[in-house]
This record gives C-alpha cells, sequence and structure tokens, in this order.
C-alpha cells in the first residue's frame, strides 16, 4: 500500500546516520526508572504471584478502572446481546471492559476468580509485564504514566514495579 500510494524517498547514509544520533540524544534524556532491565520483568513477575504488594495494593485500590480505560494498549471488551423491547429482534454488542473491573472475571456459573482488586491489579501487572511479554518479547506498557496520573488513590506503576523486583530480589 505505501509503495502504491505514498510518496517517499530511500533514507541516504547521512538520513540514517542523522535518525541515529536523534535517537540516541532522546534516548538519554529520559531516565529509566525501573530497576532492571525491561526484558527480566516476566522473571520477577512469574514469582510475584503471593507477593506482599497485591495485599497492600487491594486495600488501596478502588476497583474503579480508570488505569485501564486511559490506557492505550488496553483492548479488552465484553460481548453481550442488546435485546429490543419487544424482545423478538436485537443485535450482539461489544462493550469496552476493563480487568480491574469486579465482574470482569466472572464466569456464567457466579463464580469470581479474581474476585479482589489485588488479584485484578495482579493480573493487569502480569499482562503488561509477564503474559503478553513473553509471547511477543516486547513491554506492553508504553511507559506514558496516563495510569498513575489517572489514579485517584496514587497507585504508581513504576513503584510497584521496583517493589516486585525488590521483593523478588531478596528471596533470590
Amino acid at each position: 500500500m505505501i509503495r502504491n500510494y505514498a510518496k517517499y524517498k530511500d533514507a541516504s547514509e547521512e538520513d540514517r546516520e542523522k535518525f541515529l544520533k536523534l535517537k540516541n540524544e532522546r534516548e538519554g534524556k529520559f531516565e529509566n526508572k525501573i530497576k532492571t532491565d525491561v526484558s527480566n520483568l516476566p522473571l520477577f513477575f512469574k514469582n510475584a504471584d503471593n507477593d506482599p504488594v497485591w495485599d497492600e495494593l487491594n486495600d488501596r485500590c478502588l476497583g474503579c478502572g480508570r488505569c485501564n480505560i486511559v490506557c492505550p494498549t488496553c483492548y479488552c471488551f465484553d460481548v453481550y446481546d442488546c435485546m429490543d423491547l419487544n424482545m423478538t429482534s436485537g443485535e450482539r454488542c461489544r462493550e469496552w471492559d476493563a480487568c480491574t473491573l469486579k465482574d470482569f472475571a466472572v464466569v456464567s456459573t457466579g463464580e469470581n476468580f479474581r474476585s479482589t482488586r489485588g488479584q485484578r491489579l495482579r493480573h493487569r501487572f502480569n499482562r503488561k509485564f509477564n503474559y503478553l511479554m513473553t509471547k511477543y518479547n516486547a513491554s506492553f506498557c508504553v511507559g506514558c504514566g496516563r495510569c498513575t496520573r489517572s489514579c485517584p488513590v496514587n497507585i504508581d506503576v513504576v513503584e510497584t514495579v521496583n517493589t516486585i523486583i525488590k521483593n523478588n530480589r531478596n528471596h533470590e
């Protein structure tokens, strides 16, 4: 599609050098606040299911889902049937959902496999820093900080990740 419709030119060696220079300058301006290389995070999170940080976050989190709603990499949804008032027609509806909301993990029999806010936050963090990183070898957190800024009880993603790292290093 790009070849057919876009106007572009091949990058020259000078263009490549300029790009690499700008990229290196940009990276030097940002401080890595996570206390390990990001590629190590799945190793820390695999051993963190019973970390006390989840109990502490359970007591703080309101379960409002704001962190999910503002996250540019969250894409979970629910599907349900929207019946018309005549009850003879309707449509299948898709609605944005969030793994930090109470009903997200409820199954048809009524059980909730992540009934506490701490368990739901643990799932969210594992989704960003373990499950998808293990599958795709890339972080599913872009580091924008929207979740931290929008949290009404100041749950900080970097602080939580660093706590997991610290607690797991203590057990090594």
